[in-house]
């Protein structure tokens, strides 16, 4: 560690905030002394303050969504440093300490998992619009030996508000934006048998531009419109018995355009393009988006029954996800870019870009956890426990269209379109679908924790889980994994079935009532997936171990210390953690690896006449050892009744310890990976043989994200004729990052974000007005950038152009089209807003 990075963790450490309570309050003693409010959470299964539970957890409360215009998931990377999260219309994502989870590369099984009101949900159904939310938890460390799902970097829980059973209320919550964005959120809660019977009906409706990128070719914008309601009911019918259930419906549609910038921007020795795009001007070469339809629809129960001084607990839901997404097979203005003028204009980018890959799925899960847990500690106080058992299943069906443009092309090398129909190309689609039985997964649990003494606890967990799951991929009617797949014995059956156990154990001292310290191991298991987006015909051995991943394990360590000062006024928190992972499922990033793809050629009469071959790329996954080390500081301060300061650190890295994994390595083939070069089908068999992509050895980072974050936040309240008035601050400040280990280009250096909120509120908390900025400095930072100009992959006939990627063989016609512009993602725009909400 040098100087210079102990001088910025010290200085971090001395200004840090409250234990993931972003905007904080305080409350008056019994002896009029102001102090901190206690955050209460359910970490381990039961309530406890955030000072006393030994791991680190963030709490967002429902207050710091309101303070903060919190309105989807994903804007809670802002406020818990550390934390990246990132929505998609199919592959939500997340990470926390050091790695990343990645749903093509881990499928349902991620590193960190998702619940909604205790029980498991997937990414996608969690990284939606937030509404009528109590608070949302971010656990770091292995989860598991507790909490339903094993984890290994953490959880994700969402709580909804409860209906509450002896009082009328509700709310209208409003926003609206100078960027064309508008938001309402609304609740109202029932009581229909008072102290007993509750209804709570909450919605939104917002619509939006999604980060301001606009199509140069149309002048259309990417648009989200999305819609929700969810109804909860709460009976208390005895006072030892609480039993909720809801039901919700989200259905979010985008239309989404991605942003890109002239290739000869990042590399001057490409040729221009007809249109200069920079960055900052967030247009897209599309001419046509991709467009999204989501119906996500959910159905949760949870009992709680006392029964004898024990708690009797049910948690059960199901899910169903129904997906439909078309996405342009061109969307990088490669056609265009390549045919140029000599195109007629029906034949140039429209014409290419209104073809779409169509993908559906459907999927739907359902889980159940049974538990018994003490209310009060037993045996004079010594010892608490938990025990239960959770059955969790998953059926996925998937189907996709995978199409490829037919090109006709005289033998001269000149484009050459016949002038028949709309437009100038033919398509070839593949029919693929993935699914079969899905899978269940069995586990039984439990914990014991020892009160020692009043100052010293110990606690220690195990899960058993026993993990089954059927899988299947039929590409154009040919199955390559199932049972009587194509590769007969040496094939993949598609049958798995792991049994595993997980441990955990704590130990924490109290060496005074204002200092708390805690030791904690925990182990963490993740089974193994099939990583689907590879349809060759033919796969080579080394081919097939970068899409069939085998289980993951790790262990992490964790020491931490929690600290209350000047009369409870400041907090200090401070933990250090190493993480070990064995077969860490690692998907490269970028477009991608060239590899030589296998396709049947059929006749008319659909019977397969030969073989043919092409390049074609994908984000294929290695199985790699991972060391993860970092420390996370958090603490708040306040100085007076009407002020406070804080905010919170984390860095986090993870390193790959000499891992195999797939690299483009072929132009030479000398053990170190390609940038910006294309192989031909003749380059990769030249460079590897028959195994059909390359590999090497690798010790880069195991995820894109910045090494550390720091979230510095303050308020200062006052009084404005007879009205509470506020102005807060979140500056969030994002540390270098390494992204692609063989992608120069999109190496992010240090930035901020710094969001303004100003506004009054009635005393009584009737109704309140904010006016806020977001990202008010306009930081326009590009946060991933393709190492190469997009491409779209083509099949020709009669010749091909030599202005495209040739494949080198006569039989072997299919090659890329580039274009002159490459896909960037950016920074969210500079934001103001207005938002008013009044509470009834």
């Amino acid at each position: 560690m040098n100087y210079t990075f102990r001088r910025k963790l010290l200085a971090a450490s001395l200004m840090a905030v409250s234990s993931g309570v972003m905007i904080p309050a305080f409350a008056q003693t019994d002896a009029g002394m102001m102090a901190l409010e206690e955050i209460v959470v359910t970490a381990r299964r039961r309530d406890e303050t955030l000072q006393d539970v030994p791991l680190t957890v963030n709490a967002v409360t429902a207050e710091a969504i309101n303070d903060l215009n919190i309105r989807k998931v994903e804007d809670l990377q802002s406020v818990v440093a550390g934390l990246t999260v990132q929505e998609d219309s199919i592959a939500a994502n997340a990470s926390v300490r050091g790695v990343r989870f990645d749903t093509f590369a881990s499928g349902n099984n991620p590193t960190v998992e998702f619940y909604l009101n205790d029980a498991p949900t997937s990414s996608l159904s969690a990284m939606q619009a937030m509404f009528d939310v109590g608070q949302v938890e971010v656990l770091r460390g292995p989860q598991g030996t507790l909490r339903g799902r094993a984890s290994p970097s953490g959880s994700i829980t969402i709580t909804t508000q409860k209906p509450v059973l002896d009082e009328f209320g509700g709310y209208v919550d409003a926003t609206l934006t100078d960027i064309s964005s508008r938001n309402t959120r609304a609740a109202v809660n029932v009581p229909i048998i008072e102290n007993m019977l509750a209804v709570r009906v909450a919605g939104f409706w917002e619509e939006n531009n999604q980060n301001d990128v606009t199509s140069i070719y149309t002048g259309d914008g990417s648009d989200y419109n999305g819609s929700g309601y969810r109804i909860s009911v709460g009976y208390e019918p005895i006072d030892t018995l609480a039993i909720n259930v809801f039901y919700q419906m989200v259905e979010p549609d985008r239309s989404t355009y991605f942003p890109v910038e002239s290739a000869k921007l990042a590399n001057s020795s490409l040729p221009a393009s007809d249109i200069l795009i920079e960055d900052d001007d967030r247009y897209s070469v599309q001419d046509i988006p991709e467009n999204t339809a989501q119906d996500l629809e959910r159905v949760g129960l949870d009992i709680a029954w006392e029964v004898a001084g024990q708690q009797l607990n049910y948690v059960g839901s199901y899910t169903e996800e129904n997906v439909s997404r078309k996405t342009p097979v061109d969307y990088t203005n490669a056609i265009d870019a390549t045919y140029g003028s000599s195109v007629p204009p029906f034949a140039k980018a429209s014409a290419w870009q209104g073809m779409v890959q169509d993908l559906k799925t459907n999927q739907n899960s359902e889980s159940h956890e049974f538990r018994i847990q003490s209310v009060e500690p037993l045996f004079d106080g010594l010892m608490d426990y938990v025990v239960g058992t959770m059955l969790a299943k998953n059926d996925p069906d998937n189907k996709v269209v995978n199409k490829t443009p037919l090109a006709l092309f005289a033998k001269t090398g000149v484009p050459s379109f016949p002038y028949f129909g709309p437009v100038a190309y033919s398509v070839t689609g593949t029919d693929i679908s993935t699914g079969a039985d899905g899978s269940e997964e069995q586990s039984f649990f439990g914990n014991l924790t020892f009160h020692i003494t009043d100052d010293t606890e110990l606690s220690g967990g195990v899960r058993r889980i026993d993990f089954e799951q059927d899988r299947a991929l039929i590409v154009g009617g040919t199955k390559l994994i199932g049972t009587g797949n194509v590769f007969g014995a040496a094939g993949d059956d598609g049958q798995d079935d792991w049994e595993k156990t997980i441990y955990s154990f704590s130990l924490k001292h109290n060496f005074n009532e204002d200092l708390m310290g805690y030791f904690s191991y925990g182990s963490s298991w993740r089974p193994g997936n099939a990583v689907v987006g590879d349809f060759s015909i033919i796969r080579s051995d080394l081919q097939k171990s970068f899409t069939d991943v085998p289980p993951e394990e790790s262990d992490s360590y964790e020491l931490g210390l929690r600290s209350t000062m000047l009369d409870d006024t400041l907090r200090l928190n401070a933990s250090v953690f190493f993480q070990e992972f064995e077969n860490y499922p690692y998907r490269v990033g970028g477009d991608g690896i060239y590899y030589n793809k296998y396709d049947a050629v059929r006749n008319s009469s659909g019977q397969v006449t030969g073989v043919s071959t092409t390049v074609d790329q994908f984000n294929f996954v290695g199985a790699v050892p991972v060391d993860v080390y970092g420390t996370e500081l958090e603490a708040f301060y306040q100085a007076t009744d009407s002020w406070d300061l804080g905010a919170l650190f984390s860095y986090a890295k993870g390193e790959i310890q000499d891992g195999v994994v797939p690299c483009n390595d072929y132009l030479p083939h000398d053990g170190v990976p390609d940038v910006g070069k294309v192989p031909s089908v003749a380059d990769i068999r030249a460079a590897v043989g028959s195994d059909n992509l390359a590999s090497c050895l690798s010790s880069d980072r195991a995820n894109f994200a910045p090494l550390w974050t720091t979230t510095l936040t303050s308020e200062y309240s006052f009084v404005v004729a007879d009205m509470d008035a506020y102005v807060r601050g979140m500056w969030t400040i994002y540390g270098d990052s390494d992204n692609d280990p063989v992608n120069t280009l999109d190496d992010v250096d240090s930035y901020n974000t710094l969001n303004l909120y100003s506004g009054v509120r009635d005393p009584d908390g009737a109704w309140e007005a904010m006016l806020y900025a977001k990202n008010i400095l306009d930081t326009e930072e590009v946060l991933s950038r393709n190492a190469d100009p997009g491409n779209v992959s083509y099949t020709g006939l009669a010749g091909t152009p030599p202005t495209f990627a040739d494949t080198g063989a006569v039989n072997e016609l299919g090659g890329q089209a580039i274009s002159d512009y490459r896909q960037i993602s950016l920074t969210a725009p500079r934001e103001f807003g207005i938002n008013v909400r009044y509470n009834f």
